[in-house]
């Protein structure tokens, strides 16, 4: 059985649910409903280049799912050399480059 619950829906993640909960889908219920709570707010003109980048007509959903992901890939995997870089800055008492 698969849920579907959107994280920027006002309604509550526990409509997405039926009677027979199991301990899997409170844990997503418990995750969405803090979802909920989070500021997803991006500007307009930030939304739009994004939509212009990964949209795609030939895919039922409109944009390239390959292309999403690969976006999303190389984010994280920056926001990891990052965190990295700081770690070892962190360890080496600060000392070293100012760059992050």
């Amino acid at each position: 059985m698969v849920y579907t619950a959107s994280i920027f829906s006002k309604t509550p993640a526990s409509t997405c649910l039926n009677q027979r909960t199991t301990l899997q889908q409170v844990d997503l219920e418990f995750t969405l409903i803090k979802m909920n709570n989070m500021e997803f707010e991006i500007d307009p003109k930030t939304y739009e280049k994004i939509a212009q980048v990964i949209h795609s007509d030939q895919s039922p959903v409109g944009i390239d799912a390959k292309k999403t992901h690969i976006l999303i890939l190389n984010k994280l995997q920056e926001l990891n050399d990052r965190i990295e870089r700081m770690e070892k800055l962190i360890k080496n008492g600060g000392t070293g480059s100012n760059k992050v």
